[in-house]
């Protein structure tokens, strides 16, 4: 073989074992401050939120601020949740970072905790909502409903001063956040169902015995009216009108509930809403009835009454 040939193939064989020195390939742009990132994972949660200049990194009960331009960490600091981060939410006309923290009943600690980011080096809590004991959730032992105040905050959406809060405990929240020292609760204009502000999840028999399951939320502006996509942990996709916050109806719905091992749970765990080509997109992450494999899914929304959500493909 001649030395042409020899060093052809000592090339292909270097492309091939080192495919980063033929190819483009994916390049950090920030790494994890603390070692190893498992002791915050918890579970494998994380977050992220960006303005123009910011970016906000969760894992665990830790978040990053990150400078966009330099990449480089401006602050780390540690928010009281038990559990771990859900969702994290940047309003960049306020400065201020909400944050879905979950909730843990024996460490008493977790809801939704606000922190203003004027200054990104140095964020402060300026707000928490943890309990609503006027409009609380409920769980069902020995056929008695225990209500249940806490709020296990799990997913956000903010459509100017209103933040909507997908609540493991209750269901969809509908908050007032004009005063982020101070978040308060929308009422209802036609309270029903012992609810007062926002929607109040059945239990999979569909009364309200047991309430809760909402674990997911994506917001989306549509043909002048705002719609809540939430994910249901036991039952799939729902979809409110929230465009008049004080006023939430039922919502509609795609069942995505498996048949097999888990019955009555869906098994989602992502989803975000976009437009394409004049109507609404979903896209949604969940797993399988066996919980082992986990799928990609697009839906099409379809608003008019006479149509229902459709799933139309999924890898």
């Amino acid at each position: 073989m001649n030395t042409k040939k020899i060093m052809t193939v000592l090339t292909l064989t270097w492309m091939i074992a080192f495919p980063g020195w033929s190819a483009p390939s994916l390049w950090k742009s920030a790494e994890w401050p603390f070692s190893p990132p498992s002791l915050f994972l918890k579970g494998g949660v994380n977050a992220v939120t960006a303005g123009s200049d910011l970016l906000f990194w969760a894992v665990g009960d830790t978040i990053a601020v990150v400078d966009k331009g330099t990449f480089t960490i401006l602050a780390t600091f540690q928010v009281k949740t038990s559990t771990a981060i859900q969702d994290i939410l940047f309003d960049e006309a306020g400065d201020i970072l909400y944050v879905a923290a979950g909730y843990d009943t024996r460490e008493q600690s977790g809801g939704l905790q606000i922190f203003g980011v004027s200054n990104p080096s140095f964020p402060v809590l300026v707000g928490i909502f943890e309990e609503s004991p006027g409009n609380p959730g409920s769980s069902k032992t020995d056929d008695a409903a225990t209500p249940v105040p806490h709020v296990d905050a799990r997913g956000l959406g903010l459509n100017g001063n209103t933040l909507f809060l997908a609540d493991d405990n209750f269901g969809l929240r509908v908050l007032d956040v004009e005063d982020p020292a101070n978040p308060t609760e929308i009422p209802l204009t036609t309270p029903t169902a012992d609810r007062t502000s926002g929607y109040k999840q059945p239990d999979i028999y569909g009364n309200f015995a047991a309430t809760g399951g909402y674990v997911g939320l994506s917001l989306h502006t549509f043909d002048e009216k705002v719609y809540a996509f939430v994910l249901d942990f036991f039952y799939g996709i729902r979809m409110f009108d929230v465009t008049d916050p004080g006023v939430i109806a039922d919502p509609l719905g795609k069942e995505t509930k498996t048949d097999f091992w888990y019955g009555s749970l869906s098994l989602l765990t992502d989803l975000f809403v976009t437009e394409t080509e004049g109507h609404l997109t979903a896209f949604v992450t969940g797993g399988d009835a066996t919980g082992k494999n986990f799928v990609l899914s697009r839906m099409d929304v379809a608003i008019e009454p006479s149509r229902t959500t459709t799933n139309f493909g999924r890898c």
